[in-house]
């Protein structure tokens, strides 16, 4: 490469633009949670020590996460979740709508 190319391709770099985040709507339901995301609020106090940060606490959770055998009853109350965000969504559209 040459001299100019680099820093055409340095110059070219530091002028990424940022994406423009979609607003919230406050009032919209909140999303399901996974049964993953159920699991981890389940056990984070076990896992997690006094000053542990948040990442070693997040990569020990994958780790069990994925050696855990019977996920069934995450998987049954994050279907229950998903069944409670689309009637909450269907109401938050009707209301919305009209």
């Amino acid at each position: 490469m040459t001299k100019a190319r680099t820093l055409e391709n340095e110059h070219s770099k530091s002028k990424k633009q940022k994406r423009v985040r979609k607003v919230r709507d406050p009032e919209a339901p909140k999303r399901p949670r996974s049964a993953y995301i159920i699991w981890l609020g389940m056990n984070r106090a076990r896992l997690s020590q006094p000053g542990m940060p948040v990442t070693e606490v997040s990569k020990v959770a994958g780790v069990e996460w994925r050696a855990l055998e019977d996920k069934t009853v995450y998987e049954q109350l994050a279907a229950v979740d998903r069944l409670r965000y689309q009637k909450d969504l269907a109401v938050y559209n009707a209301n919305k709508a009209g």
